[in-house]
C-alpha cells in the first residue's frame, strides 16, 4: 500500500482478504480499502468522524477480524475491528495515551498493545476475554516513538522492539528488545551500539522464530537487522538495504515470498517513489521501483497467507 496524501499507511492480511487504512490529509479522516482476489475497493470512511494521528493494523485469526489500533486526535488510544464488510464501534482503551501510535499484536482471542507513555516509559496493555487490564510499564524501558510488536513463528509469545528514548544518555536512539513468555516480559536488552535511529521502526516475524527489523538510520538510509534465536549472539550486524539511497519516512518490512527471506519497501528521497527490495541469504537484492505515482509519503507492505 502506498499513499501520497498522508503520512499514514497500514495494512493487514487474512486468508480471504486484506485491509488497508490510510488518512486524508485535509481533516485527518481515516479511510480504508479491502482487497478481495486481485482488486482493491474504493477508499471509504471507516465511520462518521473517525480520525487519527497514528494507525496500526493486525489480523486476528481466531476471530477473522482485522483489528485497527489508532491514536486519536486527543492522543488517547482506541481500537476498532473490521469483520464481514463492516466496522465495530470504536472502543477507547482505558487510561492509554501517549506521544505516538501504539503497536498491536493478537495473542489467541486476546490483544496486546505496546506504546510510549507521556512520561517516556514504555507500556504494554492487554485485552483478555473482552476486558482491558491496566497498562503496565516495562521496567527499564524508555520510548517516545511507536514500537514494533510481532508474534514470532516459534519461541516466545511476543517480540517487542523499540527506539530507546533517554536524552543526553549513551543509549539514546538505540534499538532495544524484549520478549514475552508465559505472560512475563524479559528485561530490556540492547540490540547493538551500532543500531540507532531518529524514526519509528518496522518488524516482521520470519520462519523458525527469526525476526527482522527495518529502520531509517540517522544517515537517512534504510537498514535491516536480523534476529535468529539459534545464534549467539542472536542479532546479526545491521546491513544497508540500499547503500546509496536516502529514504523518506519509515521503511516497511514483511516475510518473504517466492524464496526470499523478507520483502521491504521504502520511499526514495530523490524521487519520492516507492522501491521494493528482497532479502536473500547473501543480502539485499538491488531495489526496484514500484510502478505508480510520485509524491508518496507513506508505505506499508504485508505478505498474504
Amino acid at each position: 500500500m502506498t499513499n501520497g496524501s498522508s503520512s499514514l499507511a497500514a495494512i493487514s492480511a487474512g486468508p480471504t482478504n486484506s485491509l488497508a487504512v490510510t488518512r486524508q490529509t485535509s481533516d485527518k479522516t481515516l479511510l480504508y480499502s479491502v482487497r478481495n482476489g486481485s482488486s482493491w475497493s474504493q477508499l471509504s470512511g471507516i465511520s462518521a468522524g473517525t480520525t487519527g494521528l497514528g494507525i496500526t493494523l493486525a489480523y486476528q485469526s481466531t476471530t477473522g477480524e482485522h483489528v485497527l489500533a489508532l491514536r486519536g486526535t486527543d492522543t488517547n488510544h482506541y481500537v476498532d475491528a473490521f469483520l464481514a464488510g463492516s466496522w465495530s464501534l470504536t472502543e477507547q482503551v482505558p487510561a492509554a495515551l501517549g506521544p505516538s501510535a501504539a503497536a498491536m499484536a493478537p495473542v489467541g482471542n486476546n490483544l496486546v498493545l505496546a506504546f510510549a507513555g507521556n512520561d517516556t516509559q514504555l507500556y504494554t496493555q492487554a485485552r483478555n476475554n473482552g476486558s482491558w487490564a491496566a497498562a503496565v510499564a516495562l521496567p527499564g524501558a524508555h520510548a517516545q516513538l511507536s514500537p514494533a510488536l510481532v508474534v514470532p513463528t516459534a519461541g516466545p509469545e511476543l517480540f517487542l522492539v523499540w527506539v530507546n528514548h533517554q536524552q543526553n544518555q549513551m543509549d539514546d536512539k538505540k534499538l532495544f528488545w524484549a520478549t514475552r513468555t508465559g505472560g512475563v516480559w524479559s528485561p530490556p536488552a540492547k540490540i547493538s551500539d551500532n543500531v540507532f535511529t531518529d524514526n519509528a521502526i518496522s518488524a516482521a516475524a520470519l520462519p523458525n522464530g527469526d525476526i527482522i527489523v527495518a529502520y531509517r538510520g540517522t544517515d537517512t538510509k534504510a537498514y535491516s537487522v536480523y534476529y535468529s534465536a539459534g545464534n549467539n549472539p542472536p542479532w546479526a550486524a545491521a546491513i544497508p538495504v540500499a547503500a546509496n539511497s536516502a529514504i523518506v519516512g519509515i521503511p516497511s518490512v514483511t516475510a518473504g515470498i517466492n524464496g526470499a527471506l523478507a520483502e521491504l519497501m521504502y520511499i526514495s528521497a530523490s524521487v519520492t517513489k516507492v522501491k521494493h527490495a528482497r532479502l536473500a541469504a547473501a543480502g539485499w537484492y538491488p531495489a526496484a521501483a514500484v510502478p505508480g505515482p510520485g509524491a508518496i509519503t507513506a508505505v506499508a507492505v504485508m505478505a498474504t497467507p
